[in-house]
């Protein structure tokens, strides 16, 4: 239920950036599903592929800035999983994913907080996309920031602004959960 929740944010992210939203989906879910298997092996534990990585792999990609460079949902992956290893009681839950995702904004910041433009197609293979013309703060950080979004309540309730891949349509989170 929570991949179909999911599924309308990385669709309108797609109408926005190219199909580079789907690229680090893929990137991180791989990622995701590769290490849990891999660990469990190590651990000499029951190699099984369960929903729960496929669905930390679509959130770590969900927080990234559709700009991201390849490499970072994998690094993400990697601090989950470490987090997964560390907390051994906690079956792989979404803990392990928010504490991944904030050792991700504490360690590249300039990544993390680079938003492209919306309307903007991305490419979806490129490693590393350094040359694109980024905004500072998505409208949720200007607010906390205090400062006035450039953009209205409508713009960011529906999609029409610059966001990260699963912030882009206050609308669509609403009515998916």
């Amino acid at each position: 239920d929570l991949l179909i929740a999911m599924m309308p944010l990385l669709l309108l992210s797609v109408y926005h950036y190219g199909f580079r939203p789907i690229t680090l989906t893929l990137v991180s879910v791989v990622a995701m599903t590769g290490l849990d298997i891999a660990v469990n092996k190590l651990l000499k534990k029951e190699a099984s592929l369960d929903l729960s990585s496929i669905v930390s792999g679509v959130m770590i990609a969900l927080f990234l800035p559709a700009s991201a460079p390849l490499w970072l949902p994998i690094v993400t992956a990697v601090f989950a999983t470490a987090v997964k290893v560390g907390c051994d009681k906690l079956r792989f839950s979404l803990s392990s994913t928010a504490v991944s995702l904030l050792l991700s904004f504490l360690i590249f910041p300039e990544i993390m907080n680079a938003i492209p433009e919306a309307g903007r197609g991305l490419h979806p293979f490129a490693i590393s996309l350094s040359s694109f013309r980024a905004i500072p703060a998505s409208p949720l950080e200007k607010v906390i920031s205090g400062f006035l979004p450039d953009t209205t309540a409508f713009e960011t309730f529906f999609g029409l602004n610059a966001a990260r891949i699963g912030e882009i349509s206050g609308f669509l989170i609403t009515i998916a959960f």
